[in-house]
């Protein structure tokens, strides 16, 4: 079996990562089609990784949810030459596997013409019933039409995931359901970094909490930031990076940080290839995501690093951590209750183990990479076995 992967990435995110682990993992002759450039094509390049840039033109794939739809309509010309040219590339690949919502009806288009089937692996809430603007609501309508006409199956990364997919009108029996999960070795072996604290600054009594993701207003570092006001001796660590669509949520949370009840206590780290080393040496690793996360791969990643999570309990993190047996579950977007249940465990620190504890050999059980490897492997092969 051969695999096409189809991919928009402007900046590395987690489903980029997670695509990358997959098909290494699966081990069968694959070509990555990037339909934009930027560093993710040099990071599967540099896992030896064959990968294609594929030219999109300029507009069809730059849209946002304020786009006109002057430009919308007149962007559809470039789609079926686009079309064409992953069909081309498909001509001697079985599958092609879409990874990226924006790539759905290309990948779609490209599978009818060339006779493959196509996947997407949903990764992304769908909502087309949501509270979002009337663009969004067609791009969605327009998804779910071209999965029921073109997609073989969806394999989606939660059942929160799935049912968002499912309401919006999607066909119920596309879609598989295959959690997340990373390789252990990655997280629960990684060294700690022992100079973390002295090379900041922060003094070694000191709580320390790390944060870990881009820096976007729905992932809720600036809930982190908040809550830290009642914890007036912890420091803490916000890995990632700005995103090229909100450069400037990064300068705001750095404002933030500046306040004097926070000064010196909030510490930057940009992106960081050592991101089990870090949770390693964080005391706590909080994911303050306040909008819909279909399955996020820190929260798995700091399970197998057997570090204490706090987590608000948003999309499919609720099928990730058992509130009060593998971390604790709160609220999104409050800050009281984050600093409470912070307060909670740096106070109990059995507790914190336990959770640790039972985080670990749960994440060991349910959320690793060769489980996702084995179930994305046998559903391709009953797929492609059909023939």
């Amino acid at each position: 079996m051969k695999i096409l992967f189809l991919t928009y990435s402007v900046d590395i995110t987690g489903a980029d990562l997670s695509m990358l682990a997959l098909a290494e993992g699966l081990g069968l002759p694959c070509l990555i089609a990037s339909l934009s450039d930027g560093p993710f094509l040099e990071l599967a390049r540099s896992r030896g990784l064959e990968v294609e840039r594929v030219s999109a033109g300029g507009s069809l794939l730059a849209m946002r949810s304020k786009t006109s739809l002057i430009r919308r309509i007149f962007s559809l010309h470039q789609l079926p030459a686009l079309a064409f040219r992953i069909a081309k590339l498909a001509h001697n690949y079985d599958v092609i596997y879409v990874n990226a919502k924006k790539a759905v009806v290309i990948g779609g288009l490209a599978a009818r013409i060339a006779g493959k089937h196509m996947i997407w692996h949903q990764r992304d809430i769908v909502a087309v019933c949501s509270g979002t603007n009337w663009r969004n609501r067609l791009s969605e309508r327009i998804l779910v039409a071209a999965l029921n006409t073109f997609a073989s199956r969806v394999f989606s990364v939660s059942h929160a995931a799935a049912d968002t997919l499912v309401t919006s009108g999607a066909k119920p029996e596309l879609v598989r359901i295959i959690l997340n999960g990373v390789d252990p070795a990655k997280y629960g072996q990684a060294a700690r970094i022992d100079n973390i604290r002295s090379g900041l600054g922060i003094p070694a009594d000191a709580p320390l909490i790390g944060c870990f993701g881009q820096l976007l207003p729905w992932k809720g570092q600036e809930v982190l930031l908040e809550a830290m006001r009642n914890l007036p001796t912890a420091h803490a660590l916000i890995v990632g990076g700005a995103t090229q669509d909100n450069p400037d949520y990064a300068q705001s949370l750095m404002q933030q940080a500046r306040a004097p009840e926070l000064a010196g206590r909030v510490h930057f780290l940009g992106r960081r290839s050592d991101i089990g080393a870090l949770m390693h040496s964080v005391d706590i690793v909080v994911h303050p995501s306040t909008a819909f996360d279909p399955c996020p791969r820190v929260v798995i990643e700091t399970l197998h690093a057997g570090t204490p999570i706090v987590a608000t309990a948003v999309g499919g993190v609720p099928e990730i951590i058992r509130d009060g047996s593998t971390g604790l579950l709160i609220p999104p977007g409050d800050a009281l209750a984050l600093a409470c249940a912070l307060h909670r465990l740096l106070d109990d620190p059995p507790l914190a183990r336990m959770l640790a504890n039972q985080g670990k050999a749960d994440a060991l059980a349910r959320l690793t990479l060769a489980r996702v490897v084995n179930d994305v492997g046998q559903a391709l092969g009953e797929l492609v076995g059909v023939e």
